[in-house]
């Protein structure tokens, strides 16, 4: 019992010793990747991020994928990269989890499996992952590999809204618009298009201008329809910087 009791502690000891220079290696890997107190080299980083992923370092593990994946001083290897996220969500890394799904979806180191990217976006939007949200919403709106469902893809957006994405506001304001997963109303779609136009979101701004202009769903008002308008102009909306011309001109008449 006495030699069972050492080596248990033994044991626990050695996991933290090798935690601890995982670790040690993974922040000397960051210094190597900024610059700090060294030169920055991004082909060192990646070297050491790698030793401290064997290690089982999840962080790590995810920055050698992300450098590998996005080409970050280093060779773009998708393949690889896809290795290290696997590695990385089975320790329930969520960015892990979405950059893995992010490459089932678009067939990169892998062969594309919406079904899969599906999957991976559900485990980090049931993390909080507003991305990941939006993500599962726009699958189930356009239909990616599944059956199209507009109440499934609308309670997503509400969820991302909730948590201030902009994108996904539009989006519930444009199905409150056309009636797809709920009922139709133009006046809730206009309240909708407001608190995304309000967040910067530049085509929220433009769907409420035409609102505006047209009295649909609210009060018609050219005057602040122009306003936004010029707002989403001003952010390079093509839509908007086209009408605004048009409304312009029909003022000069």
């Amino acid at each position: 019992m006495v030699t069972a009791s050492l080596n248990i502690r033994r044991s626990k000891g050695l996991r933290k010793t090798v935690a601890n220079d995982a670790q040690r290696i993974y922040q000397r890997a960051w210094d190597f990747r900024e610059g700090k107190r060294v030169r920055r080299d991004a082909r060192k980083a990646l070297k050491l991020f790698v030793q401290a992923a064997s290690e089982g370092h999840a962080e790590a593990q995810y920055s050698a994928g992300h450098m590998l994946a996005t080409a970050d001083g280093v060779r773009r290897n998708y393949r690889r990269a896809v290795q290290f996220y696997t590695l990385a969500a089975a320790q329930g890394h969520s960015s892990a989890m979405f950059n893995l799904a992010r490459r089932y979806e678009y067939g990169q180191g892998v062969r594309r499996d919406p079904r899969l990217a599906l999957s991976g976006y559900r485990k980090c939007a049931a993390q909080g992952d507003v991305e990941a949200m939006v993500a599962v919403a726009d699958f189930y709106f356009e239909g990616i590999g599944i059956r199209r469902n507009y109440r499934r893809a609308l309670k997503w957006y509400v969820s991302a809204a909730a948590k201030g994405n902009s994108r996904a506001l539009l989006r519930a304001g444009y199905m409150a618009r056309e009636g797809l997963g709920r009922r139709k109303s133009a006046v809730e779609a206009v309240s909708i298009y407001r608190q995304a136009a309000i967040r910067g979101e530049r085509s929220a701004m433009h769907n409420l201008a035409l609102c505006l202009i047209a009295g649909d769903g609210v009060q018609m008002n050219r005057v602040r329809g122009i306003r936004w308008l010029e707002k989403a102009a001003e952010l390079g909306n093509p839509g908007s910087i086209r009408r605004l011309k048009v409304e312009l001109d029909q003022q000069k008449k």
